[in-house]
């Protein structure tokens, strides 16, 4: 196993924050069908929040919805960012003509 993902396994089983109120198993079976479901369907906001219900209900602190709510919004910026930079690209490659609104 890779030490750093060590370390990160080590950090949430010995955090507090991160104490399931569920068996792991429940948990486990529970959160791979969301992520199924995720990777098939897509991460809508309907699937965003029937993770953070699964968090709320499985975990005894809040944390993990926070945590995931940070993540989904880095995400979110990400997406916004690699759009801008999709679409300066592809307006940089079109001839000047292109850009022009004047017709033929």
């Amino acid at each position: 196993m890779d030490p750093k993902e060590s370390s990160i396994v080590g950090y949430y089983d010995n955090n507090p924050d991160y104490t399931l109120r569920w068996p792991p198993e429940l948990f486990a079976q529970e959160a791979g069908l969301l992520v199924r479901r995720g990777t098939e369907l897509g991460t809508d906001t309907d699937w965003q929040h029937e993770v953070a219900v699964l968090l709320q209900q499985a975990f005894v602190s809040p944390v993990p919805v926070e945590d995931f709510g940070k993540v989904i919004k880095a995400h979110a910026r990400d997406l916004a960012r690699s759009r801008q930079a999709s679409q300066a690209q592809q307006a940089a490659r079109l001839p000047a003509s292109a850009n022009d609104d004047e017709p033929f």
